[in-house]
């Protein structure tokens, strides 16, 4: 919350329009709302012990909004593609904004050359992770009274139901005891931790990153196909599935520019947050977006004989991660150490923590029916995540599709098209691997689970 850019944490939203409201109607519409929550109207006073937010007179932020700070207009004439939105957000690290003002900006473009328009948000860390930002969107759409029939979203407890009613392999009591004894001795030591070796996506100093990003978009994958392939193994949740196409194409794409990692069986691993709020806890807290999380670390195997085998092995790793404590205690430790340490001293720690691994993920669960905001329909959402981090993967549903969004750091030599293209690819040959099993057959739990 204290670094300047490049060095600061933002999530980027990217939200593609059917069309243009028309006039001032979506600025107007998204004001009214996202100015109910404290944080979008406070800046931000950081203190030695951490920060308070503090609010802002309203004429102040109409000003903001006014003069271009909050919301300006982007690629006018109507001619504009994607590739040219993707030009202003790989720029977003060069903003330079002002922390003594609100920690979050919209970019709006009102038609493209397909006539879609789109809206930026950039929104500092600070203010909320993913899952309160979602509730922040969710907050924004128009009144639907059919929400509540519409289904619940893809990574509900519903969904972690065994294929076929069958009940999934389920790790053994020494596999869970030494899970746990690990994640203590991780919890309380990870800050210390030597990173990945150096590959092709690694950032070469997490200290200077570019300020440039490069980001990309990977084909969408059907919700419903990703469903039926996650049914074919007793057990698996839809993030099973995902981290396994995801594990996949990052091999594929080391292995096309012929990075040694993969051979070598170097160590590649990714960061991804865990929510730590408990069931009944609320999302939002007093209406206003907040971070309840900690990291996770999952190594990416490479050494798989197929892609059914990479599904368990994924399934396996992430069974563990899912007992194992070193997310709480990395959650308590760092609230004990920024009260205790001093501001700089800490913020080495923690961003020498966040580089541990090449990548960092996340997994965000969006609206599954479509959404409408100022009465525009919302045709695709994604996101990226602007940090001190070599490569950021951010998938997220909507609307019964899933998308990955990619955005690699300007100090690697990676082509973000090049890795994004596996994505899809590697779902469809894992797809292939199902159907060949035979209509409804489930994938053969391996034997070293038991």
């Amino acid at each position: 919350m204290a670094e300047k850019n490049p060095r600061a944490t933002w999530a980027v939203g990217v939200m593609r329009l059917e069309k243009d409201p028309g006039g001032n109607i979506l600025r107007d519409t998204l004001w009214d709302k996202i100015t109910k929550m404290g944080r979008f109207r406070s800046r931000l006073v950081v203190g030695r012990l951490g920060g308070h937010w503090k609010e802002l007179p309203a004429a102040e932020l109409l000003e903001l909004r006014d003069n271009g700070y909050l919301w300006s207009e982007i690629c006018p004439g109507g001619t504009a593609t994607m590739d040219d939105i993707n030009e202003v957000i790989n720029q977003g690290n060069s903003w330079e904004y002002d922390r003594h003002k609100p920690l979050w900006r919209a970019q709006y473009c009102r038609q493209l050359a397909d006539g879609s328009a789109v809206l930026i948000t950039t929104i500092n860390h600070a203010i909320g992770d993913g899952i309160s930002l979602i509730a922040t969107l969710l907050g924004l759409k128009d009144d639907d009274p059919e929400d509540n029939e519409k289904g619940a979203s893809p990574t509900s407890r519903r969904e972690t139901k065994a294929a076929g009613g069958k009940k999934g392999p389920k790790l053994g009591p020494i596999s869970k005891a030494r899970a746990v004894s690990y994640g203590v001795f991780h919890g309380l030591t990870a800050s210390k931790w030597k990173p990945d070796p150096p590959n092709a996506m690694s950032i070469p100093d997490p200290t200077k990153p570019a300020v440039e990003k490069r980001v990309a978009q990977a084909d969408r994958i059907s919700l419903a196909e990703m469903k039926e392939v996650k049914n074919r193994f007793p057990g698996a949740t839809l993030n099973d599935i995902m981290m396994a196409v995801m594990t996949a194409s990052i091999r594929a794409y080391l292995e096309e520019v012929g990075d040694p990692a993969v051979k070598n069986k170097s160590k590649v691993r990714g960061a991804f947050p865990i929510n730590l709020r408990s069931p009944h806890e609320p999302v939002l807290k007093n209406g206003d977006p907040m971070n309840k999380w900690a990291y996770g670390t999952f190594r990416f195997d490479f050494n798989y004989k197929n892609r059914i085998d990479l599904v368990w092995k994924v399934k396996r790793q992430i069974d563990k991660i899912k007992v194992s404590p070193s997310p709480l205690i990395q959650y308590r430790l760092v609230t004990v150490l920024t009260k205790a340490l001093p501001r700089r001293v800490l913020l080495d720690q923690l961003l020498n923590m966040a580089n541990l691994a090449t990548a960092q993920l996340s997994n965000v669960p969006g609206p599954q029916h479509a959404i409408y905001i100022a009465g525009a329909k919302i045709e695709d959402l994604c996101f990226y995540l602007f940090a001190p981090v070599g490569l950021y993967y951010g998938i997220m549903s909507y609307n019964g599709w899933v998308s990955a969004g990619v955005n690699v750091d300007g100090s690697t030599k990676v082509d973000p098209k090049m890795l994004a293209k596996h994505w899809k690819l590697e779902f469809d040959a894992l797809k292939a691997e199902c159907d060949a099993l035979g209509p409804g057959v489930t994938a053969p739990v391996p034997r070293y689970w038991f």
